[in-house]
């Protein structure tokens, strides 16, 4: 179970519940410490995960996503999403030996950078290993390899890390917004 500081949290949450979720453009940088451009790593490993319309990964997945990623932390470039300003992912990699899938997401910053008002919480790093539930999806598998052929009989759509800063977004508010009618607790499965 992970547990976030509740007023981090409850900050958090509210930014992000006037937040659009709905898109789907990214582009990347990849910059060094001193700013600047770096030859881009290409992903060398495959993430595949369901989505549900619940926090705790209840009932049928409404979709099954897989994409390319990296296998080290230091490989993934920021991403920024046009519609969602003020949130950027980085991070974003397969521990392959594990099946652990990891990222870190900024929820104020499109920058991947925190400041003086966010570093208390920010970045907010995620592990979810295979079959774990994490705010409503669930990592199928993270392993080595692109994102080729299947061995489910579901169907799997295309899809970035835009799908899981979507869902993040969408269900971090809805779990703030029941924490503030006093419906619910902070912990997140």
């Amino acid at each position: 179970m992970i547990q976030f500081p509740s007023s981090a949290l409850l900050l958090l949450s509210l930014c992000l519940l006037v937040s659009s979720t709905s898109g789907q453009e990214w582009w990347l940088t990849s910059e060094d410490d001193n700013g600047s451009n770096k030859p881009p790593v290409f992903p060398t490993a495959c993430v595949k995960m369901a989505l549900y319309n619940n926090t705790q990964c209840e009932g049928h997945p409404t979709q099954q996503v897989k994409y390319p990623t990296w296998q080290r932390p230091n490989d993934c470039p920021c991403f920024k999403d046009p519609t969602h300003p003020y949130a950027s992912v980085d991070g974003q990699y397969c521990d392959t030996s594990q099946e652990i899938y990891h990222l870190s997401i900024y929820p104020l910053d499109g920058h991947c950078q925190t400041n003086q008002y966010t570093k208390s919480f920010a970045p907010v790093k995620i592990a979810v290993p295979a079959g774990q539930c994490y705010l409503g999806f669930k990592i199928k598998h993270c392993k080595q390899g692109p994102c080729i052929g299947d061995d489910d009989s579901e169907e799997v759509v295309e899809g970035n890390v835009s799908t899981i800063l979507q869902r993040y977004l969408q269900n971090a508010g809805e779990a703030a917004e029941s924490f503030l009618r006093g419906g619910a607790s902070m912990n997140v499965n």
